[in-house]
């Protein structure tokens, strides 16, 4: 046999066994195709996974604030309701901002979101208390407040399986503090001799030795230049700036006097009365006529302590019936509230509401513009300014002095003060404001 056919005979053999084992190869591929082995569960992996529809995210809260995720199915879903706020930010005896709502369908307690929005901070929502309980609705603001708007809302949540479900957010309410700002005013020293203007500038008072040194709240006049225009007993007087010397550091409200004011009144003790009316007058810019409050006191049988218009010490108000009197005469578009509390000094309180822009009247022993005199007699006073000296902190009070004369206001430091109304055990302590929940 030749070479070349030898060649050719074993061409042919490699080329048949290929073509053979290609046949085998599809022949295995179509067999195991058509008739796979092993159960459903062992070919799940070349199945496309159904999408489930319904689920709800599902959130846990961690110890550091953070909150987890997980997916809840269908069958575990409840409906957890939405929490509705009410725009009534409220305030407790401590002095503290707190607000409620009504329990939430299926909640087992809830999340309270705070933002401030002031220069110092951009708006962003924070967790700010969580609470536990389907029956747990309320908040009380423990943070000392600054000048901002302070937005709340709340979730209702849901515990299930582990995690937590939550509700839609509520609606949001606001803390608005910013509006009491521009109410802050300077406080000015008059020496004897100060020289006191009506509007017209003509010339009505001039201070002598015989009157009250103190004090006195105001700001400059822009239409009169050259004048400070000063809170002067229920009305508004005029001084030179040049004849008077601003308290430096001192944060003030503006201020009428409480109490007696001497003229047509002397000889009443008409402070209740003329406390409610500074309050109405600085905190809702509503004049309310103190010579009309006194009547109505009178006629309502409100002067619990004597007739109104009886001797100096022989009648007048306790707090209860100064509170009921704001209700009765605004026929309940006002009310107020006692924010005396014995876990607080009244100074503490008496600053925080300073701060806030807010207007009181404090029960005192007093008696010749003095607190805790060892002749005093229960009184209000009203606290409108506090300063900071070498670390001691100083209020100043509207002067109540019997008889006429100008009326300063008077400097006390806040531990003398806290021992005068200490020293109020005749009639309950007090430290009265607006209450700004009912009031419209």
């Amino acid at each position: 046999m030749s070479k070349g056919h030898v060649k050719r005979s074993v061409g042919g053999y490699i080329i048949a066994a290929i073509i053979t084992a290609a046949v085998l190869g599809a022949l295995i591929w179509l067999f195991f195709r058509f008739y796979p082995s092993g159960s459903d569960d062992d070919s799940v992996a070349l199945k496309k996974t159904p999408v489930t529809t319904g689920t709800s995210a599902v959130t846990g809260e961690t110890s550091n604030g953070t909150v987890t995720q997980s997916t809840a199915k269908p069958a575990e879903l409840i409906k957890v309701g939405t929490v509705k706020l009410e725009n009534n930010i409220d305030m407790t005896q401590d002095g503290e901002f707190c607000f409620k709502w009504a329990p939430a369908e299926n909640a087992s307690g809830y999340y309270v979101y705070r933002m401030i929005s002031s220069t110092e901070q951009s708006g962003v929502w924070q967790l700010v208390a969580t609470t536990q309980g389907h029956d747990d609705c309320g908040y009380v603001e423990k943070e000392s407040l600054d000048n901002a708007v302070y937005s709340y809302k709340v979730a209702a949540f849901a515990k299930k399986d582990g995690g937590v479900i939550v509700g839609e957010s509520s609606n949001v309410i606001d803390l608005d503090l910013t509006e009491k700002a521009p109410d802050s005013v300077n406080m000015y020293m008059l020496p004897q001799g100060t020289q006191i203007f009506n509007e017209q500038l003509q010339l009505v008072y001039t201070i002598s030795n015989n009157d009250s040194i103190g004090c006195y709240t105001g700001m400059p006049d822009e239409s009169r230049e050259g004048y400070i225009a000063i809170d002067f007993m229920l009305t508004t007087g005029y001084v030179k700036a040049s004849a008077v010397k601003q308290v430096d550091n001192a944060v003030a409200l503006p201020t009428s006097v409480v109490g007696q004011e001497g003229g047509k009144i002397f000889g009443t003790s008409a402070c209740g009365p003329t406390a409610a009316a500074v309050i109405v007058r600085y905190d809702k810019g509503e004049t309310w006529d103190k010579d009309e409050l006194i009547k109505f006191a009178e006629a309502n049988k409100l002067a619990d302590q004597g007739s109104m218009m009886g001797e100096v010490g022989e009648g007048g108000m306790s707090a209860p019936m100064v509170i009921k009197m704001i209700e009765m005469y605004s026929k309940g578009q006002y009310t107020a509230k006692n924010l005396y509390s014995d876990k607080e000094k009244p100074s503490e309180t008496l600053k925080k509401l300073i701060d806030q822009g807010k207007h009181s009247i404090l029960s005192v022993r007093y008696a010749w513009g003095i607190v805790h005199h060892q002749y005093s007699i229960v009184h209000f006073v009203e606290p409108c300014a506090y300063s900071i000296e070498d670390g001691k902190l100083y209020f100043y009070y509207g002067d109540t002095g019997y008889g006429n004369g100008s009326k300063a206001l008077v400097k006390v430091a806040a531990d003398e003060l806290d021992q005068s109304v200490a020293m109020v055990d005749s009639e309950p302590k007090c430290i009265i404001v607006l209450d700004e929940s009912k009031a419209q």
